[in-house]
């Protein structure tokens, strides 16, 4: 089994248009790539929470500033599939989950369930198919998952029914040669 080394820095896109020259899909590349990093950096509100209850999660919703571009938790390392569906009620445009090192398939669905733009999932190291598949079902523009450095063929499948616009897998450092094709 062959593997291609990928750069750091490498932006996973999933492009839709179709007739588009080459050129102009990579404008389109660089300025979303462009826009969904100035979203993440330009405003947000963060919160140093480590333990995240539903409870917590309904009260975090409610008491949302008004026009706070994300929701950031970076410090939240797990949460159960209520809590998860009370997040997904936050009327931000990103919803950063960068502590969570593992979710399960309940939790993913009710993550995908968000209504926002950029799903940032950074702290996830490994996801098993049945997660892949139900955080595809994010109808965002931009799923976020840094935290993969490597992916097979069946979790590229997964991931590849994501419809939205742009899939970042920065962290990859190896893709199996069936799946870079």
């Amino acid at each position: 089994m062959e593997h291609r080394s990928v750069p750091a820095q490498t932006i996973w896109i999933l492009e839709k248009v179709k007739g588009v020259s080459t050129q102009m899909k990579r404008i389109q590349m660089i300025v979303i790539a462009w826009i969904a990093c100035w979203t993440f950096v330009v405003s947000g509100q963060e919160y140093e929470l480590e333990v995240l209850t539903a409870a917590r999660a309904v009260r975090l919703v409610a008491e949302s500033e008004e026009g706070a571009e994300n929701l950031i938790l970076p410090n939240v390392s797990s949460i159960d599939a209520k809590t998860a569906k009370e997040l997904a009620q936050a009327p931000q445009s990103g919803l950063l989950l960068d502590g969570l090192s593992s979710i399960d398939e309940g939790t993913a669905h009710e993550l995908a369930g968000f209504s926002g733009f950029v799903l940032t999932l950074n702290g996830l190291t490994s996801v098993s198919p049945g997660v892949a598949r139900e955080l595809s079902t994010f109808k965002g523009r931009a799923l976020v998952l840094n935290g993969l450095s490597t992916i097979n063929r069946d979790l590229a499948a997964d991931l590849a029914e994501f419809k939205g616009q742009a899939l970042f897998l920065d962290g990859l450092t190896q893709v199996n040669t069936e799946v870079a094709g």
